[in-house]
């Protein structure tokens, strides 16, 4: 039996893939400050969440 490998092409020109690939650039870089301040957003959240546990007394007794 006799296998023959299969090839992919691209058929879009140097221009179009230029084209193509920046727009996943910035496309990604987008996404990447979206995760980041959803990231940063859960880190506050998490802070907050954790020191409002404890109740702050100030007040002196004699």
């Amino acid at each position: 039996m006799k296998r023959y490998g299969t090839y992919e092409f691209d058929n879009r020109d140097a221009g179009q893939m230029l084209e193509y690939m920046e727009a996943r650039i910035e496309a990604l870089k987008r996404r990447i400050l979206q995760l980041e301040a959803e990231n940063e957003a859960l880190r506050w959240k998490q802070y907050t969440d954790r020191y409002s546990e404890y109740e702050v007394c100030y007040a002196a007794s004699a």
